[in-house]
């Protein structure tokens, strides 16, 4: 059966966004397959425990988390070799220049999304998939 809605994994510490996500892919796509970590060495952790079939389609990925940033997980992520590579979208309420272009050095890094993610791009980004 072919999958018509991405698998996500929202990484983030924020429960708000957590909900907003949430409540944006149900409304969206009913179906949506998302996990929720909210501490960047759980999802590698969680990333290194699943198949390649449950392998995440689209990672949300906060910038600023403590203990281990945005940036260390992408360095993690890529130092794990996962044989499927994600769409990853980084997450912030940050808007320096800088932290963008840091971002978009990494090559799964598709953009740096100043919060709150609208409900019209998760619409769009969901609606590439079916």
């Amino acid at each position: 059966m072919k999958q018509t809605h991405p698998k996500l994994l929202v990484i983030d510490n924020d429960e708000v966004f957590n909900f907003i996500i949430e409540t944006h892919c149900r409304s969206v796509a009913g179906n949506c397959q998302i996990q929720f970590r909210t501490r960047a060495a759980d999802a590698l952790e969680y990333l290194k425990s699943i198949s390649q079939d449950d392998f995440p389609d689209i990672i949300f990925l906060d910038l600023n988390m403590p203990i281990m940033d945005g940036f260390d997980f992408l360095k993690a992520y890529y130092e794990s070799a996962f044989p499927n590579k994600a769409r990853i979208f980084m997450v912030s309420s940050s808007v320096y220049e800088s932290d963008k272009t840091r971002a978009l050095q990494y090559k799964d890094v598709e953009d740096l999304i100043i919060k709150p993610v609208s409900k019209n791009f998760i619409q769009t980004l969901i609606g590439n998939y079916n």
